[in-house]
């Protein structure tokens, strides 16, 4: 059963109708950033790739791990890297004691899916030139999650290697929006499929919102590195994930599935004890620990 702090802040973000003033951000396609909370800023550093700012987040008391963790963010292709997004990462360096690497990818409107893919990939190869791609695991939440899952598709095309293990956290996979299935969860506090879907159609630019670099979900799914995806049977975006992890099954691809009853969208970003057993889970799964099965298998 979800805990009482999920609770709580679920009712306020009900009260505040913020999936309909999110859903407007995500219509209007002003994009909005934020930098790293003060409290945080002694531990984080900054580089910057092609003039976009690329996050380092370490550890306290130093590095622990020879894993880097390699995250992409999400934000429906509207919303920078935040606040949250800072902090649940830092938490998770702390956790696992592996560095985090947090690029700010260009974003819509200026930069549509051929420029955000070709920038994650030229810098996610500098990444792996400079710690081994062995060390590396790739993760990314929501629209970062779709991101980190069309890196891997594009270097297992161009015949490179890929990270051991990927980590996808309530991934969005299908900027359609289409399926029907998505009606049954409208109720989701977070996401509001119309400003997400012309999201989705911003970011596709020329490229049809079908196209795999902008919907994963339609690609080849093969040959793909262990993943584990993380999402809440409350997420407006639970049905497309369930497709998602059917389709690499089938392409014999290892899924460690997490549903957790009861949650929603981004739970892990929320104050609440959810989202320290997701951290362990991940941390886990970084580490090599053993494979989940869905509930259904």
């Amino acid at each position: 059963m979800p805990s009482v702090q999920h609770h709580l802040i679920w009712a306020v973000l009900r009260l505040t109708r913020f999936r309909f003033q999110m859903g407007k951000v995500a219509a209007s396609g002003r994009v909005i950033r934020q930098g790293p909370p003060p409290a945080l800023r002694d531990r984080i550093t900054r580089e910057d790739f092609d003039d976009h700012p690329v996050w380092h987040i370490s550890p306290k008391g130093g590095m622990r791990s020879d894993k880097v963790v390699y995250h992409l963010h999400g934000g429906g292709h509207v919303f920078g890297m935040l606040s949250a997004h800072f902090k649940m990462l830092a938490r998770w360096a702390d956790m696992s004691g592996a560095r985090v690497i947090a690029p700010c990818y260009p974003l819509p409107p200026t930069f549509t899916a051929p420029d955000v893919t070709d920038f994650t990939a030229r810098h996610f190869q500098k990444c792996v030139d400079t710690h081994g791609v062995d060390k590396i695991v790739l993760s990314g939440d929501s629209a970062g999650a779709g991101l980190a899952l069309v890196t891997a598709m594009a270097r297992r095309d161009q015949g490179q290697t890929n990270p051991p293990r990927m980590i996808l956290l309530s991934p969005w996979v299908d900027a359609t929006l289409k399926n029907p299935e998505l009606e049954n969860y409208l109720g989701a506090a977070l996401l509001e499929p119309e400003g997400l879907r012309a999201a989705g159609v911003r970011y596709a630019g020329e490229l049809s919102v079908t196209d795999p670099r902008v919907s994963p979900l339609f690609g080849d799914l093969s040959k793909l590195p262990p993943l584990q995806i993380i999402t809440g049977d409350k997420d407006l975006l639970y049905p497309d994930i369930c497709r998602l992890s059917d389709k690499l099954r089938a392409a014999n691809v290892s899924v460690d599935f997490i549903m957790e009853p009861g949650l929603g969208h981004y739970w892990m970003f929320m104050p609440q004890p959810e989202a320290r057993r997701t951290l362990e889970q991940m941390t886990a799964f970084m580490q090599g620990a053993e494979l989940h099965l869905r509930s259904d298998d």
